[in-house]
This record gives structure tokens, sequence and C-alpha cells, in this order.
């Protein structure tokens, strides 16, 4: 793991450590270490969902993310979904209002931070290819559990994710 990775990792995980409310403010991640202050540092299984507003894969994606939230958060499962609306052309204003405006219109009640960083690093930092939505679980260790592209199967995630918080990461990478 990179030291970049587990500098994401963790920044992701103290701002998921705030108490869970209704709507979490939108904040800015323009690196790793940002995005991984979102997750809660207590929690056993980490999820990173790449995402945007005007992806119609994303948006059918995020009521199952939300279900999903709803359900482990208590289990030890941190779920934050990193929006990559800022790589549009147009003001950082109008693409923080975008995500504030869908994450309330759809209670979402995990942190939507949105990325303000250089695409490309993101995308190497991550080894993302510029397809969204890519779902990653990593472990409290940092280390990636699985991946996902694309719009997440909500029974076999959940079989993933009761796996993973038992322990058993046999299908880790």
């Amino acid at each position: 793991m990179t030291r970049v990775r587990a500098l994401i990792l963790a920044a992701v995980m103290s701002i998921a450590a705030t108490p869970h409310f209704a709507e979490p403010p939108v904040v800015e991640a323009d690196s790793r270490a940002d995005v991984v202050r979102q997750f809660d540092q207590s929690s056993k299984v980490r999820v990173l969902n790449f995402w945007a507003t005007w992806c119609m894969p994303c948006v059918a994606e995020m009521p199952i993310l939300q279900k999903i939230h709803e359900s482990y958060r208590e289990r030890g499962v941190s779920l934050v979904a990193l929006s990559m609306d800022d790589a549009l052309p147009g003001s950082r204003e109008e693409a923080r209002r975008r995500v504030e405006t869908f994450a309330a219109s759809r209670s979402l009640s995990f942190p939507t931070p949105l990325y303000v960083g250089s695409v490309p690093d993101i995308e190497s930092e991550f080894d993302l290819d510029g397809e969204i939505p890519v779902t990653i679980v990593f472990d409290e260790n940092g280390r990636e559990l699985s991946r996902i592209k694309g719009i997440i199967d909500a029974t076999r995630f959940r079989a993933e994710l009761d796996r993973f918080l038992t322990g058993d990461h046999r299908s880790a990478k």
C-alpha cells in the first residue's frame, strides 16, 4: 500500500467518525489524505465509492448505498461517496451545490465529499480508469479487499461485507 493511499484512508476514516446526521455537510477533498479523513477511524471495513451527480448509474446506485450505510454503520462499516463533480467545467461552488442538493434530496446520511484535486492524481492513487461508479472496500489497515466497477449488486455486496466483518478476507487483493 502506498503512503498516499494510507493517508487518504486515514482522512476518510476520521471524517466519518463525526456524529451521523442526515445530509452531512459537503467538504472538499483534494488529496487521498482528505478522503481518508472522511471514514470512521474505528470501523473494521471502509467502503469508498467514486460517483458524480451527472452519472446515471451512480445516481441509480445511491439508494442501494444509503440502505447499506443504514444497515452496516453500527456493525463497523464506514461508507464514503467521493463526488467527482468538480471535474466538469464550471465553478467549484456550482459543483458543491449540485452535490449538496443531490445529497439532501435523497437524504443521504453518509459523507459525500467533493473531490477538488487533480483527477489524474486520484485516478493514479486509487488505480482508477476514468469510469464511474467504482466502489472499493478496504480493511481497517487500508488494504484493498475488493473493487466493483459499475453498480453494485446489493445482495452480493452485503454477503461480501458480512464475510469481511467476520475477518474472512479470502477475496482480498
